[in-house]
């Protein structure tokens, strides 16, 4: 299989050659509501007043695309980030793993010996999740690379065919249809993603508002007291 973290990072980074500024999706906060559907929102060290039809969070952090308008500047297709609280120390390291070893006797192991041996609330949360998530067979990995933040999730729709969602903290998630060890198409909330992901992975591309995690760890696992 062929493994999408890296090769999705270096797009996310330019080093696929891409001008970052006119191509990939801008982090967004939403500062403050000043009005109905109008807003202050926070891009790097700029303010911006702007309208959205679309409500939006306050303190919510977003993805959009910026594109020039007949009279300013025009953000479009604000898409909300997910909360990438936590990162798995080791999460890269499993997803390798994974990739070479496709069978999951060593990956249930880790995360049972991880349980009884979790030295914070954080660490057993995460490994709950990733439990919980096996028994919906998803796999469930949170992990950090270049120091940016994402989850990997896999689930398989049948002996041949399998899909993974992939998310950083400054990258737009994406899913990846495989069959077999080959990536035969992508979706992604943006259109010029979905051009560079055609390149760097030469398969299909689709844009589609409609992506969500396979598995959504949100909640609380266990009511810690004390």
């Amino acid at each position: 299989m062929i493994n999408p973290v890296s090769r999705v990072q270096k797009i996310a980074s330019g080093g696929a050659g891409t001008a970052l500024n006119a191509s990939l999706p801008i982090s967004i906060k939403v500062a403050e509501k000043t009005g109905y559907n109008r807003y202050n929102l926070k891009m790097g060290n700029k303010i911006l007043s702007t309208k959205s039809m679309k409500s939006l969070d306050v303190d919510g952090e977003y993805w959009g695309e910026i594109a020039s308008g007949t009279e300013n500047i025009v953000i479009r297709n604000l898409f909300k980030k997910p909360n990438l609280a936590y990162a798995a120390p080791e999460g890269l390291a499993l997803i390798e793993r994974l990739i070479s070893e496709p069978d999951l006797n060593w990956f249930y192991e880790y995360i049972f010996n991880g349980l009884s041996a979790a030295d914070s609330r954080e660490s057993f949360e995460n490994l709950a999740q990733m439990l919980l998530a096996l028994q919906k067979n998803i796999i469930n990995i949170s992990f950090v690379y270049n120091g940016a933040k994402g989850v990997f999730q896999m689930k398989f729709d049948g002996a041949k065919t399998s899909q993974i969602y992939l998310v950083f903290s400054n990258f737009a998630p994406i899913i990846f249809t495989l069959k077999g060890a080959r990536i035969i198409s992508a979706q992604t909330p943006f259109d010029k993603v979905a051009r560079l992901l055609r390149n760097e992975f030469d398969c299909e591309a689709q844009t589609t508002q409609n992506i969500a995690a396979f598995f959504d760890p949100s909640g609380k696992i266990i009511d810690f007291k004390g």
